[in-house]
């Protein structure tokens, strides 16, 4: 059976290399996290240059629409799904994928267009509604 003393020598050395040794160990910078953006849509979505009645019941139209980043941090790749419903019953019309050229950089604050093309149905009343994705990137200092 171990003496007293000789349990207390060796707590003190676990101790203290514990101690020692706990405190050189390298730590790396921290670097702050990128702020988000925020791409929002603004505005009412814009028909021109549409084509003559195309079937079954419409036409096809290109659109623009306007967003606006109103978040603190900046976007690229941005790109959204634009959807037209018929108003009377919520039914989905038509559907138009389009993006921003992908290393267009989109700061805080800032607007812009998008534009695709769409059929629009021949119906009294429709809406839009736009979706919009995007990855978010440091802004430049």
């Amino acid at each position: 059976m171990p003496s007293r003393a000789n349990v207390l020598v060796t707590m003190s050395i676990v101790c203290l290399s514990a101690l020692s040794c706990g405190d050189k160990s390298p730590t790396a910078p921290r670097v702050p996290p990128i702020p988000s953006a925020r791409i929002e849509t603004s505005g009412t979505l814009t028909y021109n240059a549409c084509r003559d009645w195309v079937a079954p019941g419409g036409w096809l139209c290109n659109f623009k629409g306007e967003a606006k980043n109103e978040g603190q941090g900046c976007a690229i790749n941005v790109r959204g799904i634009t959807r037209l419903f018929d108003a009377s019953n919520d039914k989905e019309l038509a559907k138009s994928e389009w993006s921003l050229d992908a290393g267009r950089r989109i700061n805080p604050g800032e607007s812009f267009l998008y534009r695709g093309e769409i059929w629009v149905a021949d119906v009294k009343e429709h809406y839009y509604q736009t979706e919009c994705f995007w990855d978010n990137v440091r802004c430049p200092s």
